[in-house]
């Protein structure tokens, strides 16, 4: 009976040693917890424009090299924006994502917009032709001079603006050097015809009235020829 007492209690010494054995890692789980209760309570995403049912969201990331200041939003082909979306002060940083919220002028209206972002040193960015009432994610970028962004549809669809952008800005150029060519040669036609109508003026023969001193019928002068005139008819003496 002693040793099966003995025994029993052995059993349940090492029984509690490995419920204590539990018990003592459970601290180590503690910074894990924590972990994840900071994650849960991460802010919440910047937002730019005021949220409503009708307007467009779109999860914007700032692929440019320069944190924004002002981003502006209009359709394409009206002459200005309206006042940006974004309140003095704020900043979308570089490599950041925020969510814009725009809503057309009439709900449910689809067309292509123009965004213009600009920067803290006053130079700006134009995005052109954008269709945000069909995307769900857009990163704003540019290459050289060209500003383009990716986008990834409502419908999961990925693409770019990039080439369009490029083609656009060839378009342009190619359209001022035409213009310019053109008023070129405007003023050269002008500054030419301007020379040939001085030339023209200075081979004229001086007008120098003469009178003979002749008298007849009763001592009255003929009037002096300068220059003849065509009109209909004949020759008129002036």
């Amino acid at each position: 009976m002693r040793r099966k007492c003995f025994a029993v209690v052995l059993t349940l010494s090492l029984g509690m040693g490995a419920l204590w054995g539990c018990s003592s890692q459970e601290p180590q789980q503690e910074p894990q917890e924590a972990a994840s209760s900071q994650q849960a309570a991460a802010p919440e995403r910047q937002v730019i424009g005021k949220e409503s049912d009708a307007a467009y969201k779109i999860e914007v990331t700032n692929g440019l090299a320069n944190d924004v200041t002002s981003l502006f939003v209009k359709k394409t082909g009206e002459e200005s924006f309206p006042a940006g979306l974004m309140a003095e002060g704020d900043v979308f940083k570089a490599e950041d994502t925020v969510d814009l919220f725009y809503a057309p002028e009439e709900e449910g209206e689809e067309t292509l917009y123009d965004i213009l972002v600009g920067f803290e040193d006053g130079t700006t960015c134009l995005f052109e032709q954008i269709d945000l009432a069909n995307l769900a994610e857009m990163e704003l970028k540019s290459e050289g001079d060209v500003a383009y962004v990716t986008y990834v549809g409502k419908d999961g669809a990925s693409g770019s603006t990039q080439q369009d952008a490029i083609d656009r800005k060839a378009a342009a150029e190619a359209a001022m050097a035409q213009a310019q060519a053109e008023a070129e040669a405007e003023a050269a036609a002008a500054a030419q015809a301007q020379a040939e109508a001085e030339a023209a003026a200075a081979a004229q023969p001086s007008n120098t009235g003469s009178s003979s001193g002749g008298s007849s019928n009763g001592g009255s002068s003929a009037p002096a020829q300068t220059e003849d005139r065509c009109v209909d008819g004949g020759v008129a003496l002036r």
